[in-house]
């Protein structure tokens, strides 16, 4: 009996322990809330990928199924395949933008609502920055009889009113419409 056995076996057992010390220390130093948030796909997915590449290189070693490892790495392949899919398909749609919050939204037109200067709402836009960063880009029919001073506070209150809507909203870009 070869060594390649043991090795192998020394290997995965290597890297089960790695994997679990990881998953102990992200869980120790990442808060609760955060994992509660951010579903654990990925460590679902790393572990799924170690018990298909283990029983591939057991099955190889030990029972000297040649084909074994090969199939192993065509399942890697695939599962890591169908996960670029999903990731980019989350992916397109943050870059392409998604639709505002309907509680943004609600803010936003109760805001606009309150304040005199503002005669309507002709365009709004989000882009998502990062995880945690948003940015809202709106486009205001102005009075046109209204001064700078009350523009520029009608600005910090439409501001105001979308980061108490969503926490994310970190940048709010006001845009004046043609319209009157």
């Amino acid at each position: 009996m070869s060594l390649a056995w043991f090795w192998s076996l020394l290997l995965i057992g290597g890297t089960v322990l790695l994997s679990i010390a990881g998953t102990l220390i992200v869980r120790r130093l990442v808060g609760v809330e955060v994992l509660e948030r951010h579903n654990e796909v990925a460590g679902f997915i790393y572990a799924v990928l170690g018990v298909v590449a283990a029983a591939g290189v057991i099955a190889a070693s030990l029972f000297h199924i040649a084909w074994a490892d090969g199939l192993a790495s065509i399942a890697i392949g695939l599962l890591l395949a169908s996960v670029a899919f999903v990731l980019a398909n989350e992916t397109r749609s943050l870059i392409a933008g998604e639709a505002v919050a309907p509680i943004v939204m609600e803010r936003l037109k109760e805001a606009r609502a309150r304040i005199g200067c503002i005669t309507s709402l002709d365009e709004v836009a989000t882009l998502h920055l990062g995880p945690g960063k948003i940015l809202v880009a709106l486009t205001l029919a102005l009075r046109r009889d209204s001064t700078t001073d009350a523009i520029e506070e009608a600005i910090r209150e439409v501001t105001e009113a979308l980061r108490k809507a969503h926490e994310r909203v970190v940048y709010v870009y006001v845009r004046p419409s043609d319209k009157a």
